[in-house]
């Protein structure tokens, strides 16, 4: 997990508190004179201020979210006030725990999770239907190298385009910049998703573009 907190945070009982971010969460705790219980975990710094009432929101990002939430329900101290929801490009679920802290649970979703094929960065028209194919296509990328790819074949397949006296990116220009972008031992990948897409990759594989 990961923490994005404001540093104060008003709790009925601090050293509760404190105990609890100690046990569930891995922070570490100390009573400083003059200050009173302090939290940090290498990031953050929370000094639970007593008050005489609980007003203390936590936000817990997850890399996964039913993992993490599934292990913080199974303390007795700790009860779901909301299922896991999504809410646009995140899901977020809200936890209380008896001590008073409410905790909100996130995660920002990827492309993927969220069933988006994103926009070319393009500067040429494409053709409706390449520029379709192009962006599922883009999906054999992993993640990390994604953007990258999505800006290369882009930048690569408007060159081919503008090269052959066409102003418009049409099929032939973007499978030939996939090819031409793609490292030889990955070629079968990139041809088995042409195919998955009814085209025939043969071509472009024989027949590279000159740079």
């Amino acid at each position: 997990m990961q923490f994005a907190i404001a540093t104060y945070l008003n709790i009925r009982n601090p050293e509760t508190a404190a105990s609890f971010l100690e046990d569930a969460l891995d922070f570490k705790i100390a009573y400083k004179a003059g200050y009173g219980w302090w939290a940090e975990n290498g990031a953050v710094t929370i000094i639970l201020q007593e008050s005489t009432t609980d007003n203390a929101t936590i936000e817990v990002q997850c890399t996964h979210i039913e993992k993490d939430s599934a292990c913080l329900l199974q303390r007795p101290d700790v009860q779901a006030l909301t299922d896991i929801q999504q809410n646009q490009n995140r899901v977020e679920q809200q936890l209380i725990c008896d001590c008073g802290i409410l905790l909100r649970l996130s995660k920002v979703l990827n492309e993927d999770e969220m069933g988006e094929l994103l926009p070319l960065p393009s500067s040429l028209p494409w053709d409706n239907k390449t520029d379709e194919i192009t962006r599922r296509i883009l999906r054999i990328a992993p993640l990390s190298f994604r953007e990258k790819a999505r800006e290369r074949v882009t930048q690569r397949a408007e060159y081919i385009a503008v090269e052959s006296g066409s102003l418009m990116v049409q099929e032939a220009h973007a499978m030939q910049a996939f090819v031409d972008i793609t490292l030889d031992f990955q070629h079968q990948t990139l041809f088995d998703a042409m195919q998955q897409e009814s085209i025939d990759a043969s071509t472009y594989m024989q027949n590279p573009a000159s740079c």
